[in-house]
């Protein structure tokens, strides 16, 4: 079953399939963030076509891209937000294969 999590810290729109030795991903960049009156919840219905990262994480950590992806960082804050996904990343591997 896929799951879909907003990295609002990130602006990732993260969606992932867990299978049982590795976790399917894909990563869309988010244009705008909206915050759902009176819930707090995250609206982002704007974001990138392509996916910005595409691959599977293993369970012992390793990750494949299947996508070719020239990132260009505008100073740490714009590698802090690809660190959030790769960090978030992980996590899933701790939870669903240690």
């Amino acid at each position: 079953m896929k799951t879909i999590e907003i990295l609002e810290k990130a602006w990732f729109r993260l969606e992932y399939e867990i299978k049982d030795s590795w976790i399917d991903f894909k990563a869309y960049k988010i244009n705008k963030i909206n915050t759902v009156a009176g819930t707090g919840d995250a609206d982002t219905e704007d974001y990138d076509n392509e996916p910005s990262f595409e691959g599977y994480i293993k369970w012992d950590g390793c990750i494949e891209f299947n996508t070719v992806n020239q990132r260009h960082f505008c100073g740490i804050h714009h590698a802090k937000q690809d660190f959030i996904l790769f960090k978030r990343l992980y996590v899933l591997v701790e939870k669903h294969f240690d």
